[in-house]
């Protein structure tokens, strides 16, 4: 099978989304840490330090997971690391509206077939 079902088109589209959801957010995030640092007028505390900087360090290996999605082989245990980006975003109820339909299609025998399962 040389042509990809259009689910794929569909698959790399939400993960180009989630990458740049991802890029912002963590850029986002040092941007609050960046300024909160430098003005004293907004006080936080230790606590939310933390907080946001583990909250960008997962934003930037969720980037991370979400971007090695393009680079992958087109092998059996591929199409299980796409489900598993799929269904972590089933976790988001505003994503629930394109997730569900991505993961009805992406389950159909063509997608298996066309990463090699059986």
């Amino acid at each position: 099978m040389n042509n990809p079902p259009s689910v794929v088109r569909w698959y790399k589209v939400y993960a180009t989304f989630m990458v740049s959801l991802y890029v912002l957010l963590t850029l986002a995030l040092v941007v609050i840490l960046a300024l909160s640092a430098k003005t004293h007028r907004t006080a936080i505390t230790p606590f939310e330090w933390v907080y946001l900087i583990i909250l960008s360090l997962v934003s930037l290996v969720l980037a991370g997971v979400f971007l090695t999605a393009f680079f992958l082989p087109r092998k059996p245990w591929v199409w299980i690391y796409h489900l598993v980006l799929i269904c972590l975003g089933l976790s988001s109820p505003c994503l629930l509206p394109a997730c569900v339909p991505l993961l009805i299609f992406w389950l159909k025998p063509e997608t298996k077939a066309y990463y090699g399962r059986n």
